[in-house]
């Protein structure tokens, strides 16, 4: 009955041993269940992105509107009776290399001939 009883327990060592192993072990379990939750993320981020997509795919199929948004955001085109126009800023004066107490508009500098 002894033996048994030792048998028994070094069954149960080694169980229990393989189970705290990193070898297919608890460890392993862990590291799966970690990988599982990251990519069940980026699947649910996919399907997310592949539901828009579907959207604008539909628009573009069957709402001339939205080509139209699209011609006119991506590709700059205008309507035949619309006139572009396009403003260009101008440098602040902030951001000029010109102190701001001198004129922006050169000034004539008084020759000895000009002098009275």
């Amino acid at each position: 009955m002894n033996h048994l009883i030792l048998i028994l327990l070094i069954v149960l060592g080694a169980l229990v041993f393989k189970l705290f192993s990193s070898d297919g072990g608890l460890a392993a379990y862990w590291r799966v269940s970690e990988s599982l939750a990251t990519l069940k993320t980026e699947n649910r981020q996919q399907a997310e992105e592949n539901a828009q997509l579907k959207q604008k795919i539909y628009a573009l199929q069957h709402n001339p509107e939205a080509i139209e948004t699209i011609a006119r955001q991506k590709l700059g085109m205008i309507g035949e009776d619309e006139i572009f126009i396009q403003i260009i800023q101008q440098p602040s004066l902030m951001h000029s290399n010109t102190p701001s107490n001198q004129p922006l508009v050169p000034s004539h500098k008084q020759s000895s001939a000009d002098k009275p």
